[in-house]
């Protein structure tokens, strides 16, 4: 039997909580974040190899998640190595910063040791260029180039690792083959800016490791350029004061890293070269969703 949950105000005994001005930061179950998510959140869909929920919540009756962030295992050449913040969303009336629910959720990674480097991206398709990220002082890696992110089937889109799931392969050759008859159509994204956060030495030398690196924060979008099949925002300008904000001197790869520095260049070689030559990577490697 469950214990009965608090409403707010009434003294409490759970663990691993902060009480807010209305709600209470905590850890969550899934089901509680995905009416959320598949509503307010811009993609519509829950990633996929969730490790954490963490959220604002307000125990009623009715209980009601205000706002909440989902980590996943990272996709792509960093699979299996760390988490990913893969959605942040909130309800349209919510009035806490955003800022605070991230730095509370890193707090509780960080208490618990759950993982030790965390990344993010945000979606330029989306005229988003990661302002909380910066807020909350994550480090900025650069923008990503288009790829590949799914494929219109019927007019439909469907992430490229539902794909890969479903028919075994995302492949824009072998696709078409497999569904002969229907439509299908790649979908390239307009490239990400991607943010990393260490959480301890180890995830800070593993972030060098992986090639990551430091580039000053780039400004809201205002304008737009092309690049590949796509149209992406940019920024119209960038002023002197800007050009160093959010730059932090990296250390030194140790031996300890180093020594493992040719095995991960090799796998992120390998998977390159299996993107350019249309070749299936397993578990749906080709998509990165973002937050």
């Amino acid at each position: 039997m469950h214990p009965k949950m608090p409403r707010i105000g009434e003294p409490t005994s759970l663990a691993n909580h902060v009480e807010g001005p209305q709600g209470i930061y905590r850890e969550l179950p899934l089901a509680a974040c995905t009416p959320l998510v598949l509503k307010h959140h811009y993609s519509h869909r829950l990633p996929s190899v969730v490790k954490l929920c963490y959220g604002d919540v307000i125990y009623g009756p009715p209980r009601v998640t205000r706002a909440c962030c989902l980590f996943s295992m990272a996709t792509g050449r960093w699979q299996d190595q760390l988490w990913e913040l893969t959605r942040l969303v909130r309800l349209p009336d919510y009035r806490e910063p955003l800022t605070k629910l991230v730095s509370k959720a890193i707090g509780h990674i960080r208490k618990h040791s759950m993982t030790d480097l965390i990344v993010s991206f945000a979606d330029s398709e989306e005229d988003h260029h990661g302002g909380i990220y910066q807020a909350c002082s994550w480090i900025y890696d650069g923008m990503r180039g288009t790829r590949l992110d799914g494929f219109n089937i019927d007019g439909v889109f469907v992430p490229a690792r539902t794909v890969n799931a479903t028919y075994g392969t995302s492949s824009e050759v072998e696709l078409p083959k497999l569904l002969n008859g229907q439509s299908v159509e790649p979908h390239y994204d307009c490239g990400k800016h991607c943010y990393w956060k260490p959480l301890t030495k180890s995830g800070m030398r593993k972030a060098v490791a992986l090639g990551l690196g430091s580039r000053p924060y780039p400004k809201p979008m205002l304008g737009t350029t092309r690049i590949g099949n796509g149209e992406i925002a940019t920024n119209a300008r960038v002023g002197a004061d800007h050009r160093r904000k959010g730059i932090v001197t990296l250390p030194s790869v140790g031996r300890a890293v180093e020594r493992d520095l040719d095995a991960l260049r090799g796998l992120r070689l390998g998977q390159d070269a299996a993107a350019d030559g249309g070749l299936d990577l397993p578990n749906g490697a080709k998509e990165n969703p973002g937050s």
